[in-house]
């Protein structure tokens, strides 16, 4: 895929909509019981020191300091100095000490925290706890501690606590709307990403245009998703339902062969598929019984031999079929072959399944067959085996006069129709069109 078509990947996208509110509602439901349930509540308590330089005055107020604005450069040196010594064993031993509190030393470490001005010869002091009155006190012991070992260092330094730390009413770490919203955008933009991702490298066919472009084969069928359920195997719908979309959609791809076929032989038509899931039995069984509805005597064939279930379909026996016709020496095939319910169509199962099913369809008595098939009957359906894989089918688009290659929507590759399409046209098989199965209700 070279080229990215918004609008495609949006239709796409709406596959993943289910999967887009389960996962948002996982997401944000656990990022908020985490919060509410297992997240541990964190105070912070902060307090701010001025460190300034201090001269004795000859005024009646001996322990009076004054601020000497020129000295202000000088102090702002002694800010990260200041920094270390919040932050030494000795001071936070005795903040704890002061405190009453039962924390360690490194414990207190990992949650104190210090911030300076860059213009300012100020330092910010934060302390975390899990109580509020706690982290506040430690906060004001610490500022008490650490400025008797400054003024111990540093006799001409002054310290001014600028505001006493007082205990916090609102929880630091409370960031539970942050934290939601985080949440529903990364799982937005996962199941976003995921669907493009999956978009981009989607090797399969989802459109009639894809089909005709990749193969210059016409799409001659397209076969809405059939919502029955239970009904012989969910396969045969056209007699069942006859209103139904699968039914018209049915008789539109028999109008569509008919027309084609106008000026050339059209009696005997092989049904394959690249893949066993594209769904060739379920379009061979009902395209028979739509013919059979115009009145033509029809003659649906399970000729895949390796996994045939027509006899399933249409409640018959399998005890003898199409492989023990071939593999014996009869040449009667009427005792093979089984009338159904529906008035004109008769039904020839698979047999038993043989160990050389290619060489049996290989045969000149298989051959002969189909043609002989083709001149008393007046459609006669033959419901191969997948092509991608097995050479049975491939030999019996050489004996019939037409070809339908079905396909399932959004399933099926184009790696893989390709292969099917190189296949047939290595023998010549001449392809009316492909069908495109189990299309989405809106393109069918």
């Amino acid at each position: 895929m070279d080229e990215i078509n918004l609008k495609e990947f949006f239709n796409y996208l709406k596959k993943y909509i289910l999967v887009l509110i389960v996962v948002l509602i996982l997401a944000m439901g656990a990022t908020f019981i985490y919060s509410k349930a297992m997240k541990k509540t964190v105070y912070q308590a902060q307090t701010s020191v001025i460190i300034a330089k201090t001269t004795s005055s000859s005024s009646d107020d001996e322990t009076a300091a004054s601020v000497n604005i020129n000295d202000i450069n000088a102090t702002l040196k002694l800010v990260p100095t200041y920094s270390e010594i919040v932050k030494s064993e000795s001071v936070l031993e005795e903040a704890i000490k002061n405190s009453y509190s039962h924390i360690s030393v490194s414990e207190l470490k990992n949650n104190l925290s210090t911030e300076s001005s860059s213009d300012a010869a100020m330092l910010t002091i934060k302390v975390r706890n899990s109580d509020a009155n706690t982290a506040a006190t430690l906060a004001n012991k610490i500022v008490d501690a650490s400025t008797k070992e400054m003024t111990k260092a540093y006799k001409s330094i002054g310290l001014s606590q600028v505001n006493v730390a007082s205990a916090p009413s609102s929880p630091y770490n409370d960031t539970l709307k942050r934290d939601l919203i985080i949440a529903a955008l990364l799982a937005i933009f996962g199941v976003v990403g995921f669907a493009f991702i999956k978009f981009y490298f989607d090797n399969t066919l989802k459109h009639t245009s894809d089909i005709e472009k990749e193969t210059g084969l016409p799409a001659v069928g397209l076969i809405p998703e059939s919502t029955s359920k239970n009904i012989a195997g969910g396969e045969v719908l056209v007699d069942k339902y006859p209103m139904s979309p699968v039914s018209e959609s049915i008789k539109t791809l028999r109008t569509n062969l008919q027309f084609s076929a106008s000026n050339k032989r059209f009696k005997t038509i092989l049904v394959t598929s690249p893949n066993n899931s594209d769904g060739k039995s379920f379009i061979a069984s009902n395209l028979a019984m739509s013919f059979a509805q115009t009145g033509k005597k029809v003659l649906l064939v399970d000729c895949n031999l390796r996994r045939g279930s027509l006899y399933k379909l249409f409640d018959i026996s399998n005890e003898k079929g199409l492989s023990d016709y071939l593999g014996s020496t009869a040449r009667d095939f009427d005792k093979y072959t089984f009338a159904t319910k529906l008035k004109n169509l008769s039904v020839a199962p698979c047999g038993e399944y043989p160990a050389n099913p290619s060489e049996l369809l290989a045969s000149k008595k298989c051959k002969d067959l189909v043609k002989a098939l083709g001149e008393i009957y007046e459609i006669v359906i033959f419901d191969g085996a997948s092509v991608n894989g097995f050479a049975d089918s491939v030999i019996m688009s050489n004996y019939a006069d037409e070809t339908l290659v079905v396909v399932k929507d959004s399933d099926t590759t184009r790696d893989e129709l390709a292969e099917t399409k190189s296949a047939l046209s290595k023998v010549g098989a001449r392809v009316a069109g492909i069908v495109v199965n189990m299309t989405e209700k809106e393109k069918a």
